[in-house]
């Protein structure tokens, strides 16, 4: 059996200084499947979600989305396919909860009905209600 995956890291190795973040990691995130990256403080999970969507880049390996290699080049196009939530942060709170979640959607000038099919997919997949 074949997995298909949206991310994969191989040989991921990350160093800060002289401490060890990530040491030949290889790691690959399953297609419609959540995923909890679970650690004591300072074992790399961050930096790990930070190669994920290029923010920062391995000193040793490779990291692929949806089977092609990171274009550091193009990162705000790669970014705009994958989700991600900052920890403590990321929510503007000038803004209701349905506009937190649809605001790309709405600078892309996403119709009106797309944007509320998407926020309806979103909310169902993560069991919340507005």
């Amino acid at each position: 059996m074949v997995v298909m995956t949206d991310i994969s890291l191989e040989g991921i190795s990350k160093r800060y200084g002289a401490v060890l973040a990530l040491d030949k990691l290889s790691i690959a995130f399953a297609q419609n499947r959540i995923t909890a990256i679970v650690g004591r403080s300072g074992c790399g999970k961050s930096s790990l979600l930070k190669m994920c969507n290029g923010l920062s880049r391995p000193d040793a390996g490779s990291v692929a989305l949806f089977d092609q290699a990171i274009d550091y080049a193009k990162l705000p196009a790669m970014r705009e396919r994958i989700g991600y939530a900052l920890q403590g942060t990321g929510l503007f709170p000038h803004l209701t909860i349905r506009d937190n979640i649809t605001l790309l959607a709405n600078i892309k000038k996403w119709s009106a009905d797309a944007i509320d099919q998407r926020l309806d997919q979103l909310l169902t997949l993560m069991q919340l209600q507005v």
